[in-house]
Parts: structure tokens; sequence; C-alpha cells
């Protein structure tokens, strides 16, 4: 059920087996809703949720969104909520209930996260354009699996107690123009699966140890963080199969001694280059993986001409853009006889060669492989 713009509606009993309600525009009118009500869901616009109700949130009620609350947002700590969504509030008073599992707060700059709270339950944070302390302490979320940091300008560093280990299942650093470091001495989470960093542009190194700390990692996405020069010592997590790193200039300029070739289960390798690599060659290809299925190399702007890849048996799909210097192909013995997808674009001078003709050296250098892909085109021959 959706209402908005009511000035005297108060409601005694909702309808029989409704479980969504989402209110906008009402009065500041208090005790709207009856707290006996049997509602799960509920979404309000414009004003405060505790005065909505009579006595409390409905013991029933487990979701929760507000938005565009101008006073402050107060909840309940005796509640049974266990999803809540804030978006363009100003403040935060009291404490969360013990069952809250979920937690997304954006585009409220001025509203701050309490840290003299624990939040023993939740599982899930997510916070965009949100005013972070400066250190982010980790300890005070000890069952989070899953947390997404997006836009907290605020945000300089991550904490946690030395030798504290902790559950992250799944990171995601994104747009913190201030984030300078992870915890000192590495970040000790061993069910880490996911790490993404993107679009911090002050951050200068990965987590320390991270080949010892993050066993489990399985997926590294590193994209737009100029600083970063190198990995950390001890190099990369064994148990990754996918990592994309793209616009870091100086780790790319060092990317042949990430020693990709000892990591016994890699499939999926993106990497962009560096503006200012002058290399003609992408001479690299000995130092990758035999277990690659696809291979993205991007924005290498002198590159000229590939190694050999024929040693790369399980390779299917190959992926080649923004290299607009690139003249050749390596011959077809050169390629793996596994692939069958050939993806081609922003390298004019190597496409120019295939348009209008179906033959010549060039030309049979792929000829074999079954998918062709030229400048976002499927050739079909």
């Amino acid at each position: 059920m959706q209402l908005s713009n009511c000035n005297e509606i108060q409601f005694k009993e909702l309808p029989t087996g409704m479980q969504m309600l989402v209110i906008g525009g009402f009065s500041q009118r208090e005790g709207i809703i009856d707290s006996n009500c049997c509602l799960q869901g509920l979404v309000i616009c414009g004003r405060s949720v505790n005065s909505l109700f009579k006595d409390g949130l409905p013991s029933t009620l487990e979701t929760l969104r507000i938005t565009s609350c101008y006073s402050p947002v107060s909840i309940d700590s005796n509640s049974c909520l266990q999803n809540l969504s804030i978006a363009c509030c100003h403040s935060l008073e009291g404490s969360f209930s013990s069952t809250l599992k979920t937690l997304d707060v954006y585009n409220s700059q001025t509203l701050e996260l309490p840290t003299h709270l624990h939040y023993s339950s939740l599982e899930t944070l997510s916070l965009t354009t949100f005013f972070t302390p400066d250190s982010f302490p980790l300890d005070l979320f000890p069952k989070l699996y899953q947390l997404n940091l997006w836009r907290c300008d605020n945000l300089k560093s991550l904490t946690v107690p030395e030798n504290y280990e902790h559950d992250l299942v799944t990171l995601k650093i994104s747009s913190c123009d201030s984030f300078v470091s992870f915890p000192n001495g590495g970040l000790r989470a061993p069910s880490l699966a996911s790490l993404s960093i993107i679009d911090c542009w002050s951050l200068r190194s990965l987590p320390e140890k991270m080949g010892t700390l993050l066993p489990s990692l399985e997926v590294l996405l590193v994209s737009q963080c100029p600083e970063i020069e190198s990995l950390p010592e001890g190099g990369l997590p064994s148990n990754l199969n996918s990592i994309e790193i793209d616009r870091c200039d100086k780790l790319i300029a060092s990317w042949m001694g990430w020693g990709l070739q000892n990591l016994p289960i890699l499939k999926d390798l993106s990497i962009g280059g560096t503006r200012h690599d002058d290399a003609e060659s992408f001479l690299g290809a000995r130092l990758l993986p035999t277990t690659l299925t696809y291979l993205s190399i991007a924005d290498f702007p002198n590159l000229t001409s590939f190694d050999k890849f024929q040693h790369l048996r399980a390779l299917q799909v190959l992926e080649i853009s923004k290299c607009p210097k690139l003249k050749h192909m390596p011959d077809k013995k050169e390629l793996p006889a596994s692939l069958s997808i050939l993806k081609i674009s922003g390298c004019p001078l190597l496409t120019k060669k295939w348009q209008g003709k179906r033959k010549g050296k060039e030309w049979r250098k792929i000829a074999h492989v079954e998918q062709k892909w030229i400048d976002y085109r499927l050739i079909i021959e």
C-alpha cells in the first residue's frame, strides 16, 4: 500500500495480509499507526519514523527505509528490525536493534555513524556519500561479511586491533579520495574472497602480507589508484582466480614482476596499461599462468606487436583494446589452439588490414578463431 499527502488519516488496523506500507507527504501528526499491527516492511519519506507509531516500532517490522528526514533519525533498539536503509537524512540518534543485519546509508554527508556502539549482529554495511570517521574501526562490526564504502570523502584508513581477525568476505572501497592505508601489519581476513579498490587516488599500497593474511582471496580488482607502486612483500594469494588491474600507472609498470605464473588456479586476467608506457612489444606472455581462460590487454599506447601465446593452452577468450600502434598479431601457430573468441577494438592500424577483405597474411593468423569481434562487431564469414 502506498499513501501520500494524507493529513488526518490514522491506522488502527492495517488490511489483513499487508506486508509493505509506503508513506510520504504526511503532516507531523504523531501516533497514526498502531504499534500492534503486523507490518513487515515500511518506507517513509520526510518525517521521523518513531512519530508514526504510538508505542514504538511493531515487533513484526523487519525492513525499514527512511528518506529525506531532517529531524534526527532514531531507531528503537528493542525492535526486531533486520534491514535498515537511510537516505538523505541529517543526523542519527540512539542505538540500533540487536537484530539488525543490513544497514545501507547514502547521500547523508552530515550524518555520522556512532562509533561508541557495538554492531554485534550487522552482516552487510554499505555507506555511500557518507561522513565516516577518519579511521574506520572494523572491530565494531564482528559479524560483518560485506562492506561497501563509496564516496566517503573523510575516510583515511581502516583500523583493527593488532592480531584481530575479521570475518569479512567482500570488501569494496571506491571513490574515497582521502583513503591512504589499510590496517598496519595487514588486513587479517582469512575468509575474504573479493577485494575491490576503485578511484582511491591517495592510496599508496595494497594490504600488507596479502599472500598469507588473505588466503581465501579469489577476486582482486584495482582500478584508478595511480599512487600504488608495487605489490606487497610476499606477493599475491595463491587462491586468486580473477585479477583486474587498470589505470594504475606505477603498478602496471612492474606487472612482469608480480609472479602471476606462480598462481595455480588463475583463470581471468585483465591488465589495463599506462598511458606513459613506452614498451613496443608485449614480452611477458611467458610470465602468465597456463591456467588462463580469459585475457584482456588494454591501454598500451606504444605497443606494436605481441609475444607468443601458444603456451596458454586453456585460453578461450583474448581481448585487445586501445593499442593504437599495434600492427601485427602473433602467427597462427603462436596462438593457442583453444582460442575460440577474439575481440579487437581501438587498434586502427591492425583492424584497417582486415576491412573489406578476408585474405592476406594478417587475416590468416586469426581465420581459425571461431568468433572474431572487431570494433564491437561480430565478423560473419
